[in-house]
């Protein structure tokens, strides 16, 4: 089973209120990107981390750190969340400051399954007018619960 541990936006978390649901529903389940781990049994997540935040002029050196945490627990891929993929100003120097100090561990851009595209922009519109106010989540943005399939 493939250790894997997945990197999510702080503001994400802090400001929208992100739990993480579907990039641990897919790890489960080895959908979206956690797909790739099919073939080991599935992905076992051994933890989740945080960015630095934004603005960041030392970011990169404390990614080290908070990735470091996980690779000496046994981390054999790292993916980094729809999150960051979408959002994050700062997701290149991120990775490749990742790459640079662990060069051995595999990087995954994406975690859970996009369910649109459409649904993809709205995301991505909401984060960035969530980031801009105060005091708001995207539930309070959305109007409405999330629909949970079960």
């Amino acid at each position: 089973m493939a250790r894997v541990g997945i990197l999510t936006c702080s503001y994400t978390a802090d400001e929208i209120g992100c739990n993480a649901f579907s990039c641990f529903r897919d790890a489960s389940g080895c959908g979206g990107q956690f797909a790739k781990h099919s073939d080991d049994d599935g992905a076992q997540v051994i933890g989740m981390i945080v960015c630095a935040g934004c603005p960041t002029a030392v970011g990169s050196s404390r990614i080290i750190e908070r990735v470091r945490s996980l690779y000496e627990m046994g981390l054999d891929s790292l993916h980094i969340a729809n999150c960051v993929v979408a959002v994050c100003p700062f997701k290149e120097e991120f990775i490749d400051t990742i790459k640079e100090n662990f060069p051995n561990l595999d990087i995954v851009i994406g975690s859970h399954g996009p369910t649109n595209t459409e649904r993809a922009e709205r995301y991505k519109a909401l984060s960035e007018k969530i980031l801009s106010e105060q005091n708001r989540t995207l539930r309070d943005l959305a109007g409405k619960p999330w629909e949970i399939n079960r």
